[in-house]
């Protein structure tokens, strides 16, 4: 994957829950995973969205290899995979806004599901 000069490191920003399992994951470890779902994984939303109690269930039937730079679950299908280290959590309302340095990452074609109001909705082309 190629960056752009101005992304330098290269980072990416996620939001987790202040409160969840994975948030104290994360922020021990100081590493996390992203996985940005095609259309066709809409299924997965709820199932990676929902409280867990225990991280790894999420994944139980999902097809899923380990990523290459820290072995973080990289889900088949996916239209971009990212494995990041932690350059910092900051509390904000009932999240933790993490910042991330890509440490991977992959892409491939393919349209992603968005989450916006409530909502999913895929991404189209459009003139302009």
């Amino acid at each position: 994957m190629a960056w752009a000069e101005h992304a330098t490191p290269p980072l990416v920003l996620t939001t987790l829950r202040g409160t969840g399992r994975t948030r104290e994951l994360v922020a021990a470890g100081r590493q996390f995973g992203v996985n940005v779902l095609s259309e066709e994984q809409r299924a997965h939303v709820g199932r990676f969205a929902a409280r867990s109690p225990e991280p790894g269930a999420r994944f139980a039937g999902v097809p899923f290899s380990p990523g290459p730079a820290y072995g973080l679950p990289v889900l088949d299908g996916c239209v971009a995979s990212f494995e990041c280290e932690v350059e910092g959590m900051y509390p904000f309302g009932g999240h933790d806004i993490v910042v991330g340095r890509v440490a991977w990452a992959s892409a491939r074609e393919g349209r992603p599901v968005v989450h916006y109001d409530g909502h999913l909705w895929g991404l189209r082309e459009t003139d302009g």
